[in-house]
C-alpha cells in the first residue's frame, strides 16, 4: 500500500544524505537485556524535541511530530500504531519537552520493529492547526483493550498520512529504524535504550559524547565529565522500553466475569459460577494486551483462587478476594521463570482442570 508520508520521509533522508546524525544511546536505569518474543512487553515514547530556532518556528510554521511504530501484532505479520502531535505552544518557548508515548505497552511477538518519526513543520494556518490537534485527539483512542483498537489504529494511520501528505509543509527532520529479536536478519537489536536523531552532521556533532539524563538529550562537555543540556541544533529523542511486568492491569473484561463468578457462588449458584470462570479464562487466553507468559501467570491464579472459593462451599462469602487482577497474582503467584519455560497456553491448558 502507497504511503505518500513516508515518500516524504524517503525524500528528506536523499536530501539531508550526511546532514544528521542518528546514534542509539543505551538506557538510563536498567541494562539493556534484548526484548523475548511472548515475554516482553514494548513501549516507545518520543521524550524529547528540541527546536534550536524556534522564534522563527513560532512566526510562520508550527510542528507537529507523525510517528509510525509498525510490528507483528494481534496474529497479523504488521500493525501500525500511528500518533500525531502537536507541542503545545507555551513549550515552544524553551525548546519542547513532550513525553508522548507513541505506543501503549504492547506484547512483543518476535520479528522486526520498524519505528518512523518525522518533525513535519506545517504553516500557522487555522484549519491545519485544527486538524492536526483533530489527529491528535484520535491518537490517544489508540488504547487497551488492543485488539479492540486495531480497526481504529488502521484508520487514524490512513487519515494522518493522507492529511500531512496534502498539508502545506516538509518533513524537518525524520528518523527510521529497523529492529530485530535475538538471532533476527537485522543487526540492530531491539532492546531497552534511546534513538537520538540530530539536524546535524558527525563531523559538528559527535555520537559519542552524546548523553541521556532525565530522559533529556545532553553533550559531555570538553572537560570529559560535565553534561550540559544539548541545545546547538534541533533534535528528537525516542525512548524503546522493555519490560517482563506490566505497570497496569486494566482489563474490565477478565475482572468482570471473574466477579461474576464470585457473586454466583455466594449465590449457591455454581451453574453460573461455572460459565462465569469461563468467561473470564477465554477473556485470559484471548487478551491481545497480555505475553503469552501473563497469560498463563493469569489462568493459573485464577484457577487457585476457584479452588479455594469452592472449599469454602456454595454461598459462603469469601473473606478479602483481591479486588484487582494485580493482587490476584500476587496471592496466588505462578513464577515467571516458569510460565515463560511452559511456552504459549493452549486452550486445552486454560479451560483443564
Amino acid at each position: 500500500m502507497a504511503n505518500p508520508v513516508l515518500d516524504k520521509i524517503g525524500g528528506w533522508f536523499s536530501r539531508a544524505a550526511d546532514a544528521y546524525v542518528l546514534a542509539p544511546l543505551p538506557p538510563e536505569r536498567g541494562g539493556a537485556t534484548p526484548l523475548k518474543a511472548y515475554q516482553h512487553y514494548l513501549q516507545v515514547t518520543l521524550c524529547e524535541m528540541f527546536l534550536a530556532k524556534r522564534v522563527s518556528w513560532l512566526q510562520t510554521w508550527f510542528p507537529a511530530v507523525h510517528a509510525e511504530v509498525r510490528m507483528p501484532f494481534a496474529d497479523q505479520p504488521s500493525v501500525t500504531f500511528s500518533r500525531v502531535v502537536r507541542p503545545a505552544d507555551d513549550a515552544l518557548g524553551e525548546g519542547v519537552l513532550l513525553n508522548y508515548p507513541l505506543t501503549e505497552l504492547v506484547p512483543f511477538s518476535g520479528g522486526t520493529v520498524e519505528i518512523d518519526a518525522a518533525l513535519f513543520g506545517l504553516r500557522a494556518q487555522d484549519n491545519l492547526a485544527a486538524g492536526v490537534a483533530l489527529l491528535q485527539t484520535f491518537s490517544s483512542l489508540v488504547a487497551p483493550p488492543l485488539g479492540q483498537a486495531l480497526t481504529v489504529a488502521g484508520t487514524l494511520a490512513a487519515g494522518a498520512r493522507d492529511f500531512l501528505a496534502k498539508a502545506d509543509g516538509d518533513v524537518h527532520l525524520a528518523l527510521h529504524q529497523s529492529l530485530t529479536s535475538e538471532g533476527g536478519a537485522g543487526g540492530n537489536l531491539l532492546q531497552p535504550g534511546y534513538l537520538a536523531v540530530v539536524l546535524a552532521s558527525e563531523q559538528v556533532v559527535e555520537p559519542k559524547r552524546l548523553r541521556v539524563s532525565g530522559d533529556r538529550l545532553h553533550r559531555l562537555a570538553a572537560d570529559g565529565e560535565t553534561l550540559e543540556p544539548f541545545t546547538s541544533h534541533d533534535f528528537m529523542l525516542l525512548r524503546v522500553d522493555g519490560r517482563s511486568e506490566r505497570d497496569n492491569w486494566r482489563s474490565p473484561e477478565i475482572l468482570e466475569a471473574r466477579q461474576r463468578a464470585i457473586d454466583a457462588l455466594r449465590r449457591g449458584d455454581r451453574d453460573a459460577a461455572t460459565e462465569q470462570r469461563g468467561v473470564a479464562l477465554a477473556a485470559v487466553l484471548t487478551s491481545w494486551d497480555l505475553t503469552a507468559a501473563d497469560q498463563r501467570r493469569l489462568v493459573h491464579s485464577i484457577k487457585q483462587e476457584w479452588r479455594d472459593l469452592s472449599e469454602l462451599g456454595l454461598g459462603a462469602a469469601p473473606s478479602d478476594p483481591p479486588r484487582d487482577l494485580a493482587g490476584l497474582l500476587a496471592r496466588y503467584p505462578m513464577p515467571r521463570s516458569t510460565a515463560a519455560a511452559l511456552g504459549p497456553l493452549t486452550a486445552a491448558e486454560a479451560f483443564g482442570a
